[in-house]
């Protein structure tokens, strides 16, 4: 019984003794190598946080300024027109003519009147630019097409002639002009043919008869003939 007790001593002190060794091995584990484990992984996460925050950028402020040009006439017998119109949030607007920057005005209410001037002779492009000082903004409307010209529009008078005198008591007016050109005879429109020509009768009363044929053009140029028709009796 001596004997089997000292053997089982000896093997519970060597059982202790490798404890406390793998133990002492785990402590000089933790010591040399846990902390960075534990700070590399610590360190790991915190990245990943990071990115996902980076991927959260801050969202742009929305920017609603607008401009808006009234109606601007497509033909005109003036060099200079008007033109009017809203803007919201820009500061300013600036004026292209005919692909040439002609202005930049100032803009202090929301709406606004300014005249262009200086159109050349026919075809005229048209286009304002608003920009804001603030927020970096610019908007352009849309190109406007305005045609110019000045010179009254052709008439001719073929039938009567001026100073006819006749016993009729209506006379036929037969004449021409440009098939646009709005046509009125004594201040009553007539109806022009694909060519321009027309023709209306007027009645006549005793004595002398003005008779006032009228064209304007689209551009707002007129032209006017006047007869004198004598009706005897």
């Amino acid at each position: 019984m001596t004997t089997i007790q000292s053997h089982k001593n000896r093997l519970f002190k060597k059982q202790v003794a490798l404890f406390g060794f793998l133990l002492l091995l785990t402590v000089i584990f933790l010591f040399s190598f846990g902390f960075k484990i534990l700070f590399g992984t610590s360190l790991f996460i915190n990245q990943i946080f990071n990115k996902d925050d980076a991927l959260i950028t801050p969202t742009k402020e929305i920017f609603l300024g607008d401009l808006t040009i009234d109606s601007i006439p497509e033909a005109t017998n003036s060099a200079t027109i008007l033109v009017s119109g809203f803007i919201d949030k820009f500061d300013s607007v600036a004026i292209y003519l005919n692909e040439t920057k002609v202005d930049e005005i100032k803009i202090a209410s929301n709406s606004f009147n300014f005249e262009i001037k200086d159109l050349q002779k026919g075809e005229n492009k048209l286009y304002f630019l608003a920009k804001s000082n603030k927020h970096k903004e610019k908007k352009q409307t849309e190109t406007f097409k305005v045609l110019y010209a000045d010179e009254k529009p052709k008439i001719e008078i073929k039938e009567p002639a001026d100073q006819l005198k006749t016993v009729k008591n209506e006379i036929k007016i037969i004449g021409s002009t440009a098939k646009e050109n709005v046509t009125k005879i004594n201040g009553f429109p007539i109806v022009l043919d694909v060519q321009g020509n027309f023709e209306s009768s007027v009645k006549l009363k005793n004595g002398e008869n003005k008779i006032i044929i009228l064209v304007i053009d689209i551009y707002g140029n007129s032209e006017e003939k006047t007869l004198t028709i004598i009706k005897e009796e």
